[in-house]
């Protein structure tokens, strides 16, 4: 009788399986078939980054268009109100002489900003709209 460790050994559908693939996957996949055109042998992963190159490309434009949006309309809201307080200087100067605090001077510098920023908007928008 002889002894076998059945652990050990692989099942012969395994060992059929193994050699397949790796005739297949392998280095030589002439080797299943000589007759077999192969023209370019890659793997998946560039397969895949050559296909998705330009998707990526695009998004990243598409990202720095972007930021660059987002950039100029942080300047555009810098200027507003750094025009809005350089109109009422003096008056914020008397309100702090008055004593006025700086939570109050501050709400009534951001809220004319914003009631500028509200009444001016349709304007920009109908003039942008016209541009196309």
């Amino acid at each position: 009788m002889i002894a076998v460790d059945r652990k050990a050994a692989k099942p012969l559908h395994k060992q059929i399986y193994d050699t397949y693939r790796t005739m297949i996957v392998g280095r030589d996949p002439q080797a299943c078939d000589p007759e077999l055109p192969v023209q370019e042998m890659q793997s998946m992963t560039s397969v895949i980054a050559d296909s998705l190159w330009l998707k990526r490309l695009s998004a990243t434009l598409i990202g720095l268009v972007a930021a660059l949006a987002i950039t100029l309309a942080a300047v555009g809201i810098y200027r507003v109100m750094s025009y809005s307080v350089g109109q009422r200087r003096k008056e914020v100067g008397i309100r702090i002489a008055f004593g006025a605090d700086r939570r109050d001077i501050l709400g009534m510098i951001i809220g004319e900003t914003c009631r500028r920023m509200a009444r001016d908007a349709p304007a920009f928008l109908h003039h942008a709209d016209r541009l196309d």
